[in-house]
């Protein structure tokens, strides 16, 4: 894991960061580090800079109607860190809304774990994106990819990851979450893997 201490001293005699403005740790994945920017913006240091390169990438395509809004980046060729939108993760609320948005009102969805759930929901999409949803016959994703297609949430969300070639079957709970001002829910990790080519 990276050396946090020795990632802000480098950006301080590079670029003038200041050390004091990161809060506390709220998230980290296998190559990156959330941190507390401010009230409604975090920080995220990467290792390795392709995960913050493809997650500005997409952001560009996906837009603020989809992502956590990015508001800075570093500019220098490491691409260390990027400042982006705080938002609520919360697995238990995201879970409700996105029965709502994609209208899995059978009580399978309301009593899944939630590991089950978000497991089910990036299977299914994955397998509507690589156009391969005859390939699985496990009657809870063949469900699932149903409502998918039917519910106009989830057709303009497949829509869009499809245009902005993300591959969504790494999607788990900890890479969504609730937009603070307006309640959306909103992917918060999204520096994927690039798209897979169609079978």
């Amino acid at each position: 894991m990276m050396k946090l201490s020795n990632l802000l001293f480098e950006e301080e005699q590079q670029n003038g960061y200041d050390q004091s403005l990161v809060g506390k740790l709220i998230g980290q994945g296998s190559s990156r580090m959330v941190y507390e920017y401010s009230n409604d913006k975090v920080i995220k240091f990467s290792e390795y800079y392709d995960q913050n390169k493809q997650e500005i990438k997409v952001y560009k395509c996906l837009t603020k109607k989809y992502a956590t809004q990015i508001f800075d980046y570093d500019k220098s060729p490491k691409l260390k860190w990027i400042i982006a939108e705080k938002a609520i993760v919360d697995a238990i609320e995201v879970k409700d809304k996105l029965i709502d948005l994609l209208e899995l009102y059978e009580q399978e969805y309301v009593e899944m774990s939630i590991p089950d759930f978000f497991d089910t929901l990036a299977h299914s999409l994955t397998l509507i994106i690589t156009s391969r949803i005859n390939t699985d016959k496990r009657r809870d994703i063949v469900k699932t990819i149903e409502y998918i297609q039917f519910s106009s949430w989830g057709k303009e969300f497949v829509s869009r990851l499809e245009n902005c070639k993300v591959y969504p079957i790494d999607f788990n709970e900890f890479n969504w979450g609730i937009r603070e001002s307006t309640g959306e829910v909103v992917l918060v990790d999204y520096g994927f893997e690039y798209f897979p080519p169609k079978y």
